[in-house]
């Protein structure tokens, strides 16, 4: 029994290893690998993007990247709304939640469709999420492209 799923184990690990590497090949290494808000996006060095869904759980399709783009709006909270609000939880608030407020916003637009993401409540962690994936793309468009300018659309 303790080897069939051993067994099962190691074929699931050696399927997800050919998986990788055929995606290596097609697309390059993967330069930015993160999470933001409900979303996990993939910057691969040959300019292109895989946006997944529910945190990665509902796979997307590598798509090539045309753009990439974002901004914060972000203040911290105050002190005397950060006491008040210890007041009411007994502290937890100051224990559990952020000192920031506000959104994070990023716009990814592929060969396939435009993304536009928003994640609220952000933390310093969030912030450096989308820094990494604005600092990722933007490379490898200019990369790929030549030049810092994103790519032209086929269309007018």
């Amino acid at each position: 029994m303790f080897s069939k799923v051993l067994a099962s184990i190691k074929g699931y690990f050696a399927k997800r290893a050919e998986a990788n590497r055929i995606e290596i090949e097609k697309f390059g290494r993967v330069l930015a690998s993160e999470p933001f808000s409900h979303y996990h996006i993939k910057i691969y060095e040959d300019g292109y993007v895989k946006v997944s869904k529910l945190l990665g759980l509902i796979k997307g399709e590598v798509e090539e990247l045309w753009d990439i783009s974002g901004s914060t709006e972000v203040s911290t909270k105050t002190g005397v709304g950060r006491a008040a609000g210890a007041a009411a939880t007994l502290g937890a608030n100051i224990l559990l939640s952020s000192n920031m407020r506000g959104s994070l916003y990023l716009t990814i637009s592929t060969d396939c469709d435009t993304y536009a993401m928003v994640w609220e409540r952000p933390d310093s962690g969030s912030i450096k999420s989308l820094n990494r994936l604005i600092a990722s793309g933007r490379a490898v468009i200019a990369r790929r492209d030549g030049s810092g300018s994103p790519k032209q659309f086929p269309f007018n």
